[in-house]
């Protein structure tokens, strides 16, 4: 991979009063590079990739699913039953109004309820410049609706040996569906039927409520360390 990997610190984004440290790339990769990547725990926004890599804190772990051992337990399956006038259409990202006004209504009941600071996105160009660009071989989306109405959005990037779980957001009127769990539990079942063995969910903080529902997925493995391009990652 030609690309140079950079290094950036900034205050931690998950965990306050911590300063974090990221390494990343910036351009556009193909299947294979980016798989070397996320192997190893980097994740994707548009044309940036990048890890965590912070002295003296793994606060941040690395989660997938083991997509063949998952457990499937009476509340997922209650979840899917709730869901199941929800129709899922699978597609390369896409950018509108509708995506638009659906994301920014759930950024504004999250910061409601957990108060969640601005993340910049709230017009078409950077919407497409985070969700749309960058992914070209292996960047789709998730879209979920009730009749013709669009309610969730799930960005993912689909790879030969893993889906790559990168942002998802619905309308909190449908809170009562569980979007967000019905959205893994249907990447799961993708990757299933697919022959695609791992779906990665990123960045599991254990302190943080928006990132810790990761580990009621199981059988789940965390990436030991924070291995180098040259070295293995193992998983455990």
């Amino acid at each position: 991979m030609q690309n140079r990997v950079m290094q950036e610190n900034k205050v931690c984004a998950y965990i306050k009063d911590r300063t974090g440290t990221t390494q990343y790339v910036v351009g556009d990769l193909t299947s294979i590079q980016y798989q070397r990547l996320l192997v190893r725990g980097w994740r994707r926004f548009g044309r940036f990739f990048f890890a965590n890599a912070c002295d003296g804190c793994t606060a941040c772990e690395n989660l997938r699913i083991d997509v063949k051992r998952f457990i499937w337990t009476r509340s997922f399956k209650r979840v899917l039953k709730n869901g199941e006038n929800i129709r899922v259409a699978v597609r390369r990202p896409a950018i509108s109004k509708e995506h638009l006004a659906l994301f920014v209504s759930y950024h504004e009941e999250r910061s409601r309820a957990r108060g969640w600071e601005s993340d910049g996105i709230g017009d078409l160009f950077s919407y497409h410049h985070c969700f749309c660009e960058g992914g070209d071989e292996f960047g789709f989306e998730f879209a979920y609706y009730l009749g013709n109405h669009l309610i969730g959005v799930a960005l993912v990037d689909i790879l030969p040996t893993g889906v790559s779980a990168v942002y998802c957001y619905y309308d909190p009127d449908y809170s009562h569906l569980s979007i967000g769990t019905f959205s893994i539990l249907r990447q799961i079942m993708f990757a299933a039927e697919n022959d695609i063995p791992y779906l990665y969910l990123g960045f599991c903080v254990r302190q943080n409520q928006s990132l810790n529902y990761k580990t009621r997925f199981k059988p789940y493995e965390i990436l030991k360390s924070r291995p180098s391009l040259d070295e293995e990652p193992l998983w455990n």
